[in-house]
């Protein structure tokens, strides 16, 4: 369950760790699962499919942005979890990214 929205600054790098879990809180595994991502604007626009990195740890994975920089404002991402055996397909909750202007600009 996604709790809160998440905020950052225009130039932050977007890379969330995640962990997918039943609803006891037990990790359950990304073997045999496809993970994928978007965001998009509010009002539905794709920026672009976000990286997914899976880790170690049973469940764990990340969503890494490529792209250097957000335009401030809100977009919105969901997580789809399917099953590379059975085809059947879980998504997350839908949550927010806030992207807040930034004072100091990157230099160099």
């Amino acid at each position: 369950m996604i709790n809160n929205d998440i905020n950052i600054k225009e130039y932050d790098t977007l890379a969330l760790v995640c962990d997918y879990q039943n609803d006891n809180g037990v990790p359950i595994s990304l073997d045999n699962v496809t993970v994928t991502a978007d965001i998009q604007s509010t009002v539905g626009q794709l920026i672009e499919p976000l990286n997914v990195r899976k880790m170690l740890e049973t469940g764990r994975f990340a969503l890494l942005r490529d792209a250097s920089r957000l335009s401030f404002g809100q977009y919105r991402i969901d997580i789809l979890f399917t099953s590379d055996i059975t085809g059947r397909r879980v998504a997350s909750e839908t949550f927010n990214i806030n992207v807040h202007r930034a004072v100091t600009s990157p230099r160099g």
